[in-house]
């Protein structure tokens, strides 16, 4: 019967060689981060419904009580 196995760990070189034709990234290269808050398509239906609602309450005819 065979006991647990352990995994061996990935190996590590320390002679990494920098490819001039494809640089690591830099801050520079990235730019700045973009925060998006919330699911992106809910965000905007949501603003649109808000739209529809509001364009629809300021044309709704007013009843008037006899």
């Amino acid at each position: 019967m065979k006991h647990a196995i352990t995994l061996k760990s990935p190996k590590t070189t320390s002679n990494k060689r920098i490819d001039p034709d494809n640089p690591p990234w830099s801050e520079k290269m990235l730019g700045p981060p973009v925060l998006k808050r919330g699911r992106g398509y809910q965000t905007r239906i949501n603003d649109e419904l808000r739209k529809v609602v509001k364009k629809s309450q300021a044309t709704r005819p007013t009843r008037s009580r006899t």
